[in-house]
């Protein structure tokens, strides 16, 4: 699979996971890995706008080079060092 279809598969009816069952599901391999909303108005505005207009939940895309599990769970969720994606 390319890249390309990596990132288009993102917006399929994959199956998705909550964060409390992203421990137990997170494969410990590199690949691309999603954040969603449950709900676009959830998010403070600009976001929720933004999102709203393009029809979307996605929020963010990663990319583990080396773990999903430690770059998902560890990084972004648990903040155990460096995220891109809750930077304060």
């Amino acid at each position: 699979m390319t890249f390309l279809e990596a990132f288009a598969s993102l917006g399929t009816k994959a199956k998705r996971h909550m964060i409390d069952d992203a421990r137990r599901n997170a494969p410990r391999r590199p690949g691309l890995y999603p954040i969603y909303v449950d709900r676009a108005g959830a998010m403070p505005l600009p976001f929720s706008s933004a999102l709203k207009h393009r029809k979307t939940r996605l929020l963010y895309v990663g990319t583990a080079s080396k773990s999903l599990y430690d770059r998902l769970v560890r990084q972004d969720l648990r903040q155990r060092g460096a995220s891109t994606f809750f930077a304060e």
